[in-house]
């Protein structure tokens, strides 16, 4: 008596009743995610890649209580390469490269190219200032640099009444020329000619609590930069990991606060929608474990379960996802030609007709060379050339990211404590595993062999002495 789907606990251990046997078996068989290639946000290689390193698999099947990762869609694990390995950092770094930054970062970029504008030129101010409206900011400087003549913010300098050869001038905050407003002010000091001599950033606030906070930005954009610099402690050190953006300032970053949403130079954010379906059940799970892993690293990911199985193959056939995570069965030989090779994706015509229900490339993948590659696995009768295609595909894939191969099922096979002779070798398919049934058998007998009885056993015995 065999069972095919035997439950588990919660950690995914099978629950066997006492009075049968389990056996443990694979299929060729994978769960990924499927990368979406026709939207536009994910044609960055770079960005799939990010992904791919911010999937830690190890914690995601021991949560649904899976052994088997996978890295390829040959069912292989790759400990040596890199790209597999599952590194946030590294995972930072491609995103950095596909240019999705946390605000964090693109705060900190600001302030940092600001800061060294400052740095250099002969303007010398406080950078954050505290004025209320009405109030000024008094400007001085060396004749040295300026002549007479020469301006700030559109305000001629003057002589300073008591220092010699200094200049001055004010700036007002009630508006007009030369004004201060409240934030960010750019203050260009210009010669007689009207050659910009040096320019300064001021941030003005009327809020002292604002400027409070502006003040504690300025101080962590030094530790960031003494850091960077290798000029204090490492236990002093920080990175753009231990800020936190929260209206419109940086502060430090506590445990409790929530990550942010990578950006890109248009200010749009990285936000994407992964699809699958409510069977077998722990895709709901994955799915949910996968859009935690992906929010540590600052992308946002809206789950989709349609609860009805045809709103699902509607999403399916239209791919209508970003990502999708679902599985895929491959035969003994491992081909994959229905899955990777072009002729597989689905045609959007917007015409419901050219719908084809047999387009099962669900990244929307499309490669020259992993075609001719596919088309030679699936047709020479060469062991070794079918081996080296099968390595150069491996390759392909590897660099282009279709998809993100998360585990192969591990499956239960339950059967009666009475059964014996039960052996399970590489099966393709769940009714394989009765191939062997011709051995099976309930229990064994002793039998004489062909030509033996027991009138044989004196004989025997005789020739003992």
């Amino acid at each position: 008596e065999g069972v095919r789907h035997v439950p588990r606990n919660e950690s995914g251990e099978p629950i066997v009743p006492r009075q049968f046997k389990a056996l443990h078996y694979t299929l060729p068989q994978y769960v990924a995610l499927f990368l979406n290639l026709d939207r536009p946000i994910l044609q960055d290689q770079n960005l799939r890649l990010g992904l791919q390193l911010g999937t830690d698999k190890q914690q995601l099947v021991n949560t649904i209580g899976e052994h088997l990762i996978v890295d390829t869609p040959l069912l292989e694990i790759d400990l040596t390469d890199w790209r597999y390995q599952y590194d946030s950092m590294a995972a930072q770094g491609a995103f950095f490269s596909s240019n999705w930054h946390l605000p964090e970062k693109v705060r900190l970029q600001r302030l940092l190219e600001m800061w060294e504008a400052n740095e250099i030129g002969v303007l010398s101010i406080d950078p954050i200032v505290l004025l209320d409206t009405g109030a000024v900011l008094t400007v001085t400087g060396s004749f040295l640099d300026a002549a007479s003549g020469s301006t700030v913010n559109g305000n001629p300098i003057e002589k300073h009444p008591t220092q010699s050869g200094v200049w001055i001038v004010s700036l007002s905050t009630y508006g007009g020329t030369g004004s201060l407003t409240l934030g960010q002010n750019l203050v260009r000091l210009l010669s007689p000619s009207g050659d910009v001599i040096d320019s300064f950033y001021v941030w003005r606030t009327n809020d002292p609590k604002e400027y409070n906070r502006a003040s504690q930005e300025q101080h962590l954009v030094d530790l960031f930069i003494a850091s960077r610099e290798e000029l204090i402690p490492p236990e002093d050190r920080i990175t753009v990991f231990d800020l936190y953006l929260e209206k419109g300032l940086m502060r430090r970053r506590l445990s409790t606060d929530p990550h942010d949403i990578r950006i890109n130079d248009n200010r749009e954010k990285l936000s994407l929608t992964l699809l699958t379906s409510n069977s077998p059940p722990q895709y709901r799970e994955i799915a949910e474990i996968i859009a935690d892993q992906w929010k540590d690293l600052g992308i946002h990911v809206g789950v989709m379960v349609p609860e009805r199985r045809d709103e699902f193959e509607e999403r399916l056939l239209n791919r209508d996802y970003d990502i999708l995570l679902y599985g895929q069965s491959l035969l003994d030989n491992l081909d994959s030609y229905p899955y990777w090779h072009s002729s597989g994706k689905q045609k959007l015509t917007g015409e419901r007709a050219d719908i084809r229900l047999d387009a099962y490339n669900l990244s929307q993948y499309s490669s020259l060379e992993a075609d001719t590659l596919l088309e030679t696995i699936r047709q020479t009768g060469n062991d070794q050339e079918r081996t080296e295609a099968l390595a150069e595909l491996r390759e392909v894939l590897k660099v282009d990211v279709p998809a993100i191969f998360l585990y192969a099922p591990l499956y239960t096979f339950a059967y009666s404590r009475d059964l014996q002779g039960i052996t399970l070798g590489d099966l393709s398919l769940h009714s394989d595993r009765f191939l062997t049934l011709n051995n099976w058998f309930l229990r064994q007998e002793r039998v004489f062999l062909p030509g033996k009885s027991w009138w044989s056993f004196g004989g025997w015995l005789f020739s003992l002495f």
